[in-house]
């Protein structure tokens, strides 16, 4: 998959913001939304029941969900790990992050990546990621054909529960 290798020399950007931000949703937003949860994992979070899944576990330490692969605008992935090096906390894809936001009482490092990621001869779409470590697991969701979190994705983030 495309989560490991070397970033192949394309313009990352790290959207800043002069501080962080906090936001929080009333659950009535979520009306007629599903609830993902795992336990191995220790995380859940909300999302519309139109949306599909696919896991995957490329090893005994990480876990990765596809959410709505074959559906853009609106496709994205999730991967949590339980074993990772203190470096990855700071960096997504190779890429380093400075900035940070604050949604729902958890801090999420912020990265934007405007010409995609490179690995392996394959290129992917441009993305804008977050990752946040909780509870020794290393929290990563992927946002791809994005420059910023948003309307339905945004909500989706505000209702991570660790």
């Amino acid at each position: 998959m495309y989560w490991y290798g070397k970033n192949s020399g394309q313009e990352i950007i790290s959207k800043s913001s002069p501080s962080p931000t906090s936001e929080a949703m009333d659950n009535n937003v979520y009306e007629g939304w599903e609830i993902y949860t795992n336990n191995e994992y220790s995380f859940s979070f909300k999302y519309p029941a139109s949306y599909t899944f696919e896991e995957y576990e490329p090893n005994d330490s990480t876990l990765q969900i596809l959410i709505n692969k074959n559906s853009p605008p609106n496709n994205f992935q999730i991967e949590a790990k339980r074993e990772y090096r203190p470096e990855n906390v700071m960096q997504l894809l190779d890429a380093k992050s400075n900035d940070t936001i604050k949604l729902n009482g958890t801090e999420w490092l912020t990265y934007i990546s405007k010409s995609g990621y490179g690995d392996a001869g394959m290129t992917t779409s441009p993305f804008y990621g977050l990752q946040t470590e909780q509870n020794n697991v290393l929290y990563s969701i992927i946002f791809w054909n994005k420059n910023d979190i948003k309307d339905i994705n945004k909500k989706i983030v505000l209702s991570f529960g660790f």
